[in-house]
């Protein structure tokens, strides 16, 4: 088991300046910025190489019983909003409105907020007559089965983020990416999911891929479109007082598990806004401190924007709702009827999307007012997906104000007292009560109580948040804590004109070799409706100039079609990630990101695309949009060991080619690496020139952990060529690791390199 109570030395793993980040201008005519930051050395043990740090000396106190008040409203605000909220309302007879190019009814009167004196009067699906609801008396027109008086069904809305309390307490504060994929398998949890997680479950059963590996359409998420996945991980900001950046570390891969693209950044969205409320007591200031933080490059930005710009001019939230349906916007190529299998009763049937979403997040948050009725009221009343949506404004305003500020019919209603029921539709289960279906809705299967008060939820949290505490440098006294603050910086994405090509030209694009023109691909992307990209067509370079900062951590990363089978390079001057279509999982006229990591040595950079005459295929042209750089420099930087050929021992079936191990069907190479109290990034450099999905299986010190999925790259050098990074934990001292071709029928491998540092929170939106 990982130790839970960490040393002060280990505070600087997991936190970065990176994250959900935006862009900023840097002015190519002037000189590059000088980092001013002061480092003092830290001493360290074992083979790492030399790295340093920053002093932190801002600390802040608070009161246990404070902590405490405010985890509990987290809990019962977020089941308040769930069992109010108003979820694709449809048929005749309420006092709403139905959007142009709908079914579903919005704005719904406020005669349907608390019913007949009945506080949870949200609906759970199509069916708004619900007058013969059992399990809600007095029988009420609108009722929802999943929360009543003095309990709460599991729901997708809240069984994944408690899973993931239990999973803390379980591994410690530094839970890794096996941690979080077993969880979901048959072998962990064994997680049923109504909402984001689609087929998640199975997926980890059988394919067993690392995050984000797992939740990504590259790698067979068929699910990755849904318009949900967002709520599985929006609740960890719970475990993160005062310490927003470390949070955003944990939501960033959590929510990686499950969803890709805008549903990956709305749960980091709304997880940081979560930990940020217990530093503000104004929605609207959490609002702003997020989004300085975050990339604000997209249509969640924008709708936040409009959401923003309708409450200032004092338009009635009612009207600014109907605005918000009429801009939703959907993922990209999926059906608006509900036809896709694999959601065949969500978001596109309902009418709702992730756009829509976030923007009755924001509507019942501005106008709000800071009350916490009232914002959970606009929301759930706003309707589309109401119940997820009012479950998270009720999480964060209930987490601001605390429990003991909730209204007295509210606590008398659900309070610490009440229960937590992991239902699964068994028979057994309604003994004690019944919830109106007889059908596991949203479960977990395995090692989670039945039944929890929000009481003793409180204590797992509790106890998870002084974990972290003391892994980020904090301390506990006798009735408070002192915590190592953290502050948001800036946010770090360079600006990069037309890179979307959204105005349908390639102005302030370079071509070299090749031809670039704009195409009609009817995509959606992260950033915009996308409904042009470019083409380079014969064997090319297509970029831009930007201006680093020598010494520099950057994330480079392009979303390319998958019609091309020649070798296609992501590139930074003489840097690059080279790759070649792979035909396994997704269709090949499907998008997906690329992403190229790499250390800045000079200040004036080539960035974009190029296609090389492999000799492999026969493709001369390839499609691509969303070209975007991040300066992914750590406060805490990077530290590192690296290991070639001369390292490995043990080579069970290895060959050795040109100073580079050439591991066979099911061979192996094992190489000794020194941990530390934290987690690790192992990245992997690695060549397959096979036309087929190869599969690494990785152990530490004999223990299986997880699988990398590798991807078609050809004939690389090992000097330029990208990775593929695997987030795992190993504790102090000596390890073994040991890697395994476990498919496929030859693999290359160039060196393994070991950091501390976690490379999936630099990339804004995780959507490879």
């Amino acid at each position: 088991m990982k130790k839970n109570k960490l040393f002060l030395l280990s505070f600087s793993l997991l936190f970065s300046i990176s994250g959900c980040l935006s862009k900023i201008d840097i002015d190519k005519d002037e000189e590059p910025p000088v980092d001013e930051r002061v480092y003092e050395d830290i001493e360290n043990s074992g083979n790492w190489n030399e790295r340093k740090n920053v002093w932190r000396n801002s600390f802040v106190t608070i009161d246990k019983a404070t902590i405490r008040d405010k985890v509990l409203g987290c809990l019962i605000g977020n089941a308040i909003g769930l069992g109010s909220g108003f979820e694709y309302i449809h048929g005749e007879g309420l006092d709403s409105v139905t959007p142009e190019g709908t079914k579903s009814r919005v704005a719904l009167g406020d005669q349907y907020f608390e019913t007949d004196g009945y506080l949870l009067c949200g609906t759970l699906g199509e069916n708004n007559d619900k007058s013969n609801c059992e399990v809600n008396p007095p029988k009420t027109l609108l009722c929802d089965p999943r929360v009543g008086s003095g309990w709460v069904v599991s729901d997708d809305d809240m069984h994944v983020d408690i899973m993931l309390q239990y999973l803390l307490r379980e591994k410690g504060p530094f839970i890794d990416a096996y941690d979080v994929m077993n969880a979901w398998s048959n072998n962990g949890y064994a997680v049923h999911d109504a909402g984001g997680g689609g087929n998640i479950r199975d997926h980890a059963d059988n394919l067993q891929f690392l995050l984000p590996y797992l939740g990504q359409q590259l790698y067979g998420n068929d699910a990755w479109y849904i318009t949900e996945p967002w709520i599985e991980s929006d609740m960890i900001g719970i475990d993160f007082p005062y310490m927003p950046r470390s949070c955003d570390v944990l939501a960033s891969f959590v929510g990686s598990g499950t969803g890709d693209g805008y549903a990956n950044y709305l749960g980091r969205l709304l997880a940081i806004m979560t930990s940020l409320t217990y530093q503000f007591d104004d929605a609207k200031m959490v609002m702003e401190k997020a989004f300085d933080y975050c990339d604000k490059d997209n249509k969640i930005y924008e709708m936040y924007q409009f959401v923003k710009s309708e409450y200032e001019n004092n338009v009635p939230w009612r009207e600014a709702c109907v605005k918000i349906a009429d801009k939703r916007i959907w993922t990209n190529n999926k059906p608006t009827d509900g036809s896709n299998p694999a959601m065949p009763a969500g978001g596109f049937a309902a009418d709702f999307s992730l756009t829509s979403n976030a923007g009755t997040i924001f509507l019942g948050l501005f106008y709000g007012e800071n009350d916490f009725v009232e914002s959970v009221k606009i929301t759930s009343l706003a309707g589309l997906d109401g119940d997820c949506t009012a479950a998270s404004v009720g999480q964060i305003m209930g987490t601001m104000v605390g429990f003991d500020a909730l209204p007295e019919r509210y606590q008398n209603c659900l309070n610490g007292d009440s229960y937590y029921y992991n239902y699964s539709g068994g028979v057994s289960d309604k003994e004690e009560w019944s919830p109106g279906w007889d059908y596991p809705f949203a479960f977990c299967a395995k090692n989670m109580p039945y039944k929890t008060s929000f009481n003793q939820l409180t204590d797992l949290i509790v106890d998870n948040i002084e974990n972290q505490i003391l892994a980020f440098g904090g301390t506990i006294n006798e009735e408070t804590y002192d915590i190592a603050k953290q502050d948001l910086p800036s946010s770090s994405y360079i600006d990069i004109p037309n890179f979307s090509f959204e105005d349908g030209n390639t102005e302030g694009w370079l071509c070299e070799g090749g031809t670039l023109e704009i195409v009609d691909t009817n995509a959606n992307f992260r950033v915009k409706d996308s409904r042009t990209s470019a083409k380079l067509t014969g064997y090319g370079k297509a970029y831009q100039n930007v201006t680093l900062i020598p010494g520099h951590s950057y994330n480079l990363s392009l979303y390319v079609q998958r019609e091309c089978d020649e070798e296609i390079r992501l590139f930074a001057n003489d840097m690059y990630s080279s790759f070649i279509r792979t035909s396994e999982y997704v269709s090949k006229g499907t998008y997906y990101r690329h992403n190229l990591t790499f250390v800045a040595s000079e200040a004036d950079y080539n960035i974009g695309i190029e296609l090389v005459n492999s000799g492999r295929g026969t493709s001369t042209s390839v499609n691509f949009d969303d070209l975007e750089i991040a300066d992914v420099t750590n406060y805490y930087e990077s530290y590192y060991q690296d290991y070639d050929i001369n390292y490995f021992y043990g080579n069970e079936g290895t060959t050795n080619n040109n100073g580079n191990a050439v591991l066979t069907s099911n061979s192996s190479l094992k190489v000794e690496f020194m941990g530390y109290e934290g987690l690790q990034n192992f990245r992997f450099y690695l060549s397959n020139t096979n036309d087929s999905v190869e599969t690494l299986s990785l152990y530490i010190d004999n223990q299986y952990r997880g699988k990398l999925p590798i991807q078609s790259n050809g004939e690389i050098d090992f000097e330029k060529i990208g990775t593929k990074d695997a987030l795992l934990y190993a504790g102090k001292g000596k390890h073994i690791l040991k890697v395994t071709l476990s498919s496929g029928s030859s693999l290359v491998i160039n060196k393994i390199e070991i950091q501390g540092t976690n490379p999936f929170s630099d990339r804004g939106i995780i959507s490879e």
